[in-house]
């Protein structure tokens, strides 16, 4: 009886090491199907919008382990972004986008560790700045790439990079104080025919949309293009203007126009906007520049008006 006894207990001990063995192997070995890849890749481009602003938004890449087994280590993943990558997207996909404007995006980091059972890493980001040389409307490819990781993995290539796909849009924007507003210089305004309260070019800055500034039509009428110039106090950050049309109009209303800056009211500088005329309406109608810009006076030139006047209009004219 105490033979038995023994043998079933030895026994018993080999079955169990041999268990707790087996067990440790599986833990510690690695499936031949483990692969380490960029969750963000899956999407093919990653697309997203930013809002056209002088401040960083936060883009989110990082690591994962593809495998059914449990990591059971510690294990670093370097990135890098790669410009070089932007012409083979573009080759492949048929598409012409540009790489993200140097000095626009800096990586938070470009090294992450994913440790033990955990399936990914901690996240990264890409600090994204529009201002720093986006053009409005336009679609920019910025590739994070897997550069090393730290073990014999392999790295699942078709996953190995993510293609941020982003673009800007602009904000509402909150109208800068005209308080110290002035007219610096117009073209040509109605200094009598429209009675004491219309005509002048002051009126695009008294608040008061029933009010109107007009070129002048009595005893001459110069034709386009016209312009109006003003001192805005202070250099800003002017990211664009709006404008109201004059509401008790026949025709006349401003079409076409182009903006320039200055910092000096002397030296001009032509920027970029969209859009690059004006509706036939009644509403406060936005016009943004394509990449905002610093200054202290704006000029407004009119090329052509709603009804193909030679004299022009309007009411109100506002900064953001």
């Amino acid at each position: 009886m105490k033979r038995h006894n023994i043998l079933y207990w030895t026994l018993a001990a080999i079955l169990s090491m041999a268990a707790l063995s087996s067990c440790e192997n599986d833990e510690a070995e690695i499936s031949p199907y483990a692969q380490i890849y960029m969750p963000q890749a899956i999407d093919k481009p990653y697309q997203h919008t930013l809002v056209l602003k002088d401040s960083a938004q936060a883009l989110v890449f990082g690591a994962a382990y593809g495998s059914p087994d449990i990591l059971n280590t510690t294990m670093g993943v370097q990135f890098a972004v790669a410009p070089e990558m932007v012409d083979t997207y573009n080759q492949e996909n048929g598409t012409n986008y540009d790489m993200a404007p140097e000095g626009s995006y800096e990586l938070s980091g470009n090294q992450v560790s994913i440790d033990g059972e955990q399936m990914r890493s901690e996240a990264l980001k890409v600090w994204v700045t529009p201002t720093n040389g986006f053009d409005f409307e336009t679609k920019y490819l910025l590739p994070v790439t897997i550069k090393s990781v730290q073990s014999e993995l392999p790295i699942n290539e078709s996953l190995r990079t993510t293609y941020f796909l982003i673009d800007a849009e602009p904000p509402v924007y909150e109208a800068f104080s005209r308080a110290s507003w002035t007219v610096l210089s117009v073209s040509s305004e109605e200094v009598s025919g429209e009675g004491e309260n219309n005509g002048h070019a002051k009126h695009t800055l008294d608040d008061n949309i029933d009010t109107f500034w007009h070129t002048q039509w009595q005893g001459a009428l110069p034709g386009l293009p016209h312009d109006i110039a003003v001192d805005m106090g202070e250099s800003k950050l002017v990211n664009g203007f709006s404008f109201i049309q004059r509401q008790n109009r026949g025709t006349g209303n401003v079409n076409a126009i182009f903006v320039e800056l200055s910092e000096d009211g002397t030296n001009w500088e032509q920027v970029e906007i969209f859009p690059g005329n004006l509706p036939d309406d009644n509403n406060n109608n936005p016009v943004f520049l394509k990449s905002p810009q610093n200054a202290r006076y704006f000029r407004v030139t009119i090329t052509s008006t709603h009804g193909n006047t030679q004299f022009t209009h309007l009411a109100e004219i506002y900064g953001f």
